[in-house]
């Protein structure tokens, strides 16, 4: 629990620094956090009971505006063991298929409506 809390304080000093704005450069970009849930429990359960170092992202995301979305939330109602590569955090190729339409909804949500795009 320590280790994922002094990973978690790591991850975030490191998104602070890079998050800094940086004078004359403009990258036109949005960051978003995805913080992935670990693979060894239902995703159900990494929502009840989530790592603590999400929280520390949770929380930088809010401070900074910028949008988190939980994995584990994306994908609660899919089966963790059909989709992990392993215990820890790598998805299989049937993992990264069902990745796709989350982080296509998510990058849509945030480019927000084009002018150029006809509603339907």
């Amino acid at each position: 629990m320590l280790l994922g809390l002094v990973a978690g304080l790591v991850i975030a000093e490191g998104l602070a620094r890079w998050f800094r704005p940086q004078p004359r450069v403009q990258l036109h970009a949005k960051l978003v956090l995805y913080p992935a849930p670990p693979l060894d429990r239902p995703f159900s359960e990494t929502v009840a009971s989530p790592p603590d170092w999400h929280a520390i992202l949770v929380d930088f995301g809010h401070a900074h505006g910028i949008p988190v979305y939980p994995l584990e939330r994306e994908l609660v109602d899919q089966d963790y063991l059909r989709v992990r590569q392993d215990p820890c955090c790598h998805y299989n190729v049937e993992g990264h298929r069902t990745l796709v339409p989350v982080m296509e909804r998510v990058i849509l949500q945030q480019l927000g409506p084009s002018p150029s795009v006809e509603q339907q």
